[in-house]
């Protein structure tokens, strides 16, 4: 559909005249007229399409409505968000484009964490420039437009590797991406020598700008996802929001050189683009980095395996907060493992820390059942795999996550789990699980409170953690999860249905 054609329809549905829209957004009902019949099309910096925005998602609560837009927008029903300001949001961006498939950026961003292993790289990338600067260059040099950028950009990076001592690098950009991302020759280079980077010892600190739309911000984020792997890499956001007319580029070695530009809206095609090596010129850039990073928030925090200790931290922060929960994971989650099975589990582990493992583990199940009493809680669950029970190797995610090596079901102590799930079911009207097919959901451990956070999990070599309290990626993420369990409820009974099969599980592995 056309412009004319969305605002005609959600006018029609929500019953709104000329003269009434036109009050709420302040111009006259001839104007909002000529909108509608195709003879005027707005620029998308137009204020007054916001300002609609929010009327329309006032106006617009009745389910019949909701199915209406849900299917203009061509998503499923249950995407159309029930906070006020998330719905004005979606109806802006459908009335000047097309609304963001939040659906799909969570899911290629969940098989982008799954799927991910390191590939070796057996041929050097085709260089984007054949030379490029030397290390004897000027205190400062400038290079114009996109194409200076590139090359201002791989320059730096060549003067970061022929550093003698390892730094922390500090990224920062707002500018329009198509430098990055539209030449598949220099986004190799350009991946290709951050690698070597870090493979040499030198760190990132990222400010990400949430300016961006969430499907940009996923992206983002699966675009540095093999450099997150590596735990080199801190990643912060701006909370608060900006206009996006004057953007900025900070690139810093902060004992080598820098690269920083300037833009208005998406105009990089004749900005200029300067690379320094003066030692006061870098300092005032790392300043002027350091005053923007301290009004900014951890994007999300990285654990990687040498980090895995501070995940039961971190944990234990994210489940003392209260709030309804959702979490899928491989196996049934640990702590609605009854106290024997725990005690063996841990039992079998060679490591210390036994007995504070045990307790720690303890007291995860006593704020799970108190947490049951007032709030929604829903596991989502993989079949078991049987022949991986028969030959002991099912695993138990949570302690491989807690750094504590692999550790495997028996199928006594499966049986045990399962029963003690079966009498949560039964004694706690806020608790759910749901039994899915393997093909059915992403092989990742992901939990999300809403409104608080999500910690999402690679259980699988390399293993990795992410945990996310960014307010619109949790909304998302939160979304996603809802989605997936009401496709999963087969039926009104679902309860029952879960009992059921969770009984002839455990018929057919009793001897």
């Amino acid at each position: 559909m056309r412009f004319n054609q969305r605002l005609n329809m959600i006018m029609n549905l929500t019953e709104t005249t000329n003269r009434v829209l036109a009050q709420q957004v302040s111009l006259d009902p001839s104007y909002i007229s000529r909108l509608r019949r195709g003879e005027r099309n707005p620029a998308k910096n137009e204020n007054y399409i916001k300002m609609a925005a929010g009327y329309f998602a006032q106006r617009c609560q009745a389910p019949h409505q909701q199915a209406a837009l849900a299917d203009a927008m061509k998503l499923d029903v249950q995407e159309i968000p029930a906070d006020s300001k998330q719905m004005a949001e979606l109806i802006h961006q459908w009335l000047l484009e097309t609304p963001p498939n939040r659906k799909k950026d969570v899911e290629e961003f969940m098989d982008g964490i799954s799927q991910f292993h390191f590939k070796k790289n057996l041929s050097q990338p085709e260089p984007y420039f054949s030379q490029h600067l030397l290390s004897s260059i000027p205190e400062a040099a400038a290079f114009r437009g996109i194409d200076g950028k590139r090359r201002a950009v791989l320059s730096f990076l060549q003067l970061l590797q022929q550093s003698p001592q390892p730094q922390t690098m500090l990224l920062y950009s707002d500018e329009d991406l198509a430098w990055l991302i539209d030449c598949q020759v220099f986004r190799g280079q350009w991946t290709s020598m951050l690698a070597q980077a870090i493979r040499q010892g030198h760190k990132i600190k990222i400010i990400h700008s949430l300016s961006r739309n969430l499907e940009e911000m996923f992206s983002a984020i699966e675009e540095w996802l093999p450099l997150y792997m590596t735990g080199a890499i801190e990643p912060y956001y701006y909370p608060k929001t900006r206009d996006g007319i004057f953007r900025r580029t900070l690139f810093i070695a902060p004992q080598t050189a820098a690269v920083f530009s300037s833009s208005v809206c998406s105009n990089t095609d004749s900005t200029a683009n300067f690379l320094v090596t003066g030692t006061e010129i870098i300092e005032a850039l790392a300043q002027e980095f350091h005053d923007y990073l301290e009004l900014c928030r951890p994007l999300m925090l990285i654990l990687t395996r040498e980090g895995l200790k501070q995940f039961s931290l971190n944990l234990n922060e994210f489940e003392q907060e209260e709030g309804r929960t959702i979490l899928l994971t491989d196996t049934m989650s640990s702590f609605s493992m009854p106290a024997e099975v725990v005690q063996s589990v841990i039992s079998r582990w060679p490591g210390a820390f036994k007995k504070e493992l045990l307790a720690y583990q303890q007291q995860r199940a006593a704020n799970f059942e108190q947490h049951l009493q007032r709030y929604e809680f829903i596991e989502i669950v993989k079949y078991p795999d049987m022949d991986e029970i028969d030959r002991d190797r099912l695993s138990v995610t949570i302690i491989k996550l807690l750094g504590a090596g692999e550790s495997y079901y028996t199928r006594q102590e499966y049986c045990d789990h399962l029963e003690n799930i079966i009498r949560l079911l039964q004694k706690y009207p806020h608790y759910q699980v749901y039994l899915a097919d393997r093909e059915e959901i992403p092989r990742a451990l992901i939990y999300v409170k809403e409104d608080v956070g999500v910690i999402v999990a690679k259980t699988t070599s390399p293993a990795v953690t992410f945990a996310i309290n960014e307010s619109n990626m949790t909304a998302a993420i939160w979304d996603y999860m809802r989605i997936m369990t009401q496709k999963l409820s087969r039926s009104k009974r679902q309860k029952k249905d879960t009992i059921n099969q969770l009984s002839k599980i455990i018929d057919g592995l009793r001897p």
